[in-house]
């Protein structure tokens, strides 16, 4: 195995009750944990390193009756969408810090090189966890585009101005970005229609068969061309609102990969500075043993 990471880890599966000492070694080329219970044998079990688990680190130890062995020296493997939860313990918060360092490399590497690497629904129901370490960048995406993604119109929009039927300002209606020309249009259309009513009875006592025809009358042929025309522009435009919506939420999904994508970038680099403080302060405290027992020889 090319570019691997081995050592002894006590592990507990998310199938097993009890903890087991395993030697467990990283494939980067296979993104798998494997484990055995001898270094020099086959080994049984694995863990599957996909871009769509999560890992955790503790830096507090639980004092429940059932976590009372989860200390900051484990690591919380989450996956199956969070149905399963594995826990990789180390003898050292070092060698805890490196282990946790070779897993996010060899699950995140191929996506960017983050800590999530899964999808914006699993991202947000994940986020809702009140003990998630989902940053507040992410948070505040999802709920925007959750709220907005699909109802959000920008001001290129442009308000149709041919008048044509009842049905098809029924129809605008239904769009909150036409709602105030529907508004004005039905106005328009119901003065119209008292006009043309007071007119017509004006006429009524001479001749009410006459009134009767032609208000039961068809349209003519040069009124149904309106119609037609506002029909198709109608359409037209509001296949033009679809682009625009599609293009927006294009935008926003490119915006939050790459905001994503550089979150992951961050967070691995800490993951070094940390591990690489934790390594000085490790020989800081071996000096120090030193010149201690330097001091009492003396």
């Amino acid at each position: 195995m090319s570019n691997s990471k081995e050592g002894w880890l006590k592990i507990k599966l998310h199938n097993h009750t009890k903890w087991h000492r395993r030697f467990c070694i990283i494939d980067w080329d296979k993104a798998v944990l494997f484990t055995a219970s001898k270094a020099d044998t086959r080994y049984s079990d694995w863990i599957q390193l996909l871009s769509t688990i999560t890992i955790n680190d503790f830096e507090y130890s639980f004092h429940n009756e059932s976590n009372n062995n989860l200390t900051n020296t484990t690591i919380e493997i989450v996956a199956d969408n969070g149905r399963a939860a594995h826990y990789l313990q180390a003898e050292t918060k070092k060698d805890c810090d490196s282990w946790l360092l070779a897993l996010k490399q060899a699950a995140y590497s191929r996506v960017g090189g983050g800590i999530f690497g899964q999808s914006l629904e699993d991202t947000y129901r994940y986020s809702r966890d009140k003990n998630s370490l989902v940053p507040l960048i992410v948070r505040q995406c999802c709920d925007y585009l959750l709220e907005h993604g699909l109802t959000f119109v920008d001001n290129t929009s442009r308000p149709l101005t041919i008048i044509g039927a009842e049905v098809s300002v029924r129809k605008m209606e239904k769009y909150p970005s036409r709602k105030g020309f529907a508004n004005k249009f039905g106005k328009s259309l119901s003065s119209l229609k008292s006009s043309m009513s007071k007119a017509l009875q004006s006429n009524t006592s001479s001749n009410k068969n006459e009134v009767q025809t032609i208000d039961s009358s068809p349209l003519p042929s040069n009124q149904q061309i309106p119609r037609k025309s506002f029909d198709s522009q109608s359409s037209k435009q509001l296949q033009n609102d679809v682009d625009i919506l599609k293009e927006l939420l294009n935008k926003k999904e490119s915006l939050l990969m790459e905001l994503t994508k550089k979150y992951h970038e961050e967070c691995l680099k800490f993951d070094e500075e940390k591990f690489q403080l934790n390594q000085i302060i490790q020989q800081y405290k071996n000096e120090n043993i030193q010149l201690k027992k330097q001091l009492n020889t003396q």
